[in-house]
């Protein structure tokens, strides 16, 4: 039970990081743009403070728990949490993964991403900055990682859009 109440305070933890970055960085650069009205933003707002819900849920829950507090009782289970990750993915359209078709010739096909859901990623990242190191911005993220997603035209140049405008994501 302790090291599932770890894992439960690391997901606040991570929640209200993601909820810092959207009040204080992205949504704050967001308002000097014309573009994003107010609905955009109370969409994105929702989605904030719903932000990974389905981590709490037992497919996710378990699996993650035992993967990054594994005791003797539960070893981490590298399967297992591979597939609460595929599940994760596939619940909550802020994965850039979620946006990639993948046909049955194996291509993978990027789609656009929402703007609702760029946001929502971004904070996502942004949030390991109060959460595990503050070097780990959304910025330093995407550099270190942009070669290796699969991502739409637009849905890349939006992501680097939003990140000229919130530098400090």
């Amino acid at each position: 039970m302790i090291l599932e109440d770890k894992y439960i305070d690391y997901i606040k933890r991570h929640q209200a990081g993601v909820l810092k970055s959207w009040k204080n960085i992205l949504y704050p650069a967001l308002l000097t743009e014309s573009d994003y009205d107010v609905e955009l933003l109370t969409d994105i707002e929702i989605l904030i403070n719903c932000h990974d819900e389905s981590k709490f849920k037992s497919d996710e829950f378990d699996a993650y728990c035992d993967y990054f507090y594994p005791s003797e009782e539960n070893a981490k289970d590298e399967e297992a949490f591979n597939k609460a990750w595929f599940l994760h993915q596939r619940r909550n359209p802020h994965h850039w993964q979620y946006w990639c078709l993948i046909k049955d010739s194996g291509k993978i096909i990027p789609l656009d991403m929402p703007v609702k859901y760029i946001c929502e990623m971004l904070c996502d990242w942004s949030s390991f900055q109060y959460v595990v190191d503050k070097n780990s911005t959304a910025n330093n993220w995407y550099q270190k990682n942009k070669n290796k997603m699969v991502l739409s035209d637009s849905t890349r140049q939006t992501i680097e859009e939003l990140l000229k405008i919130a530098p400090k994501l």
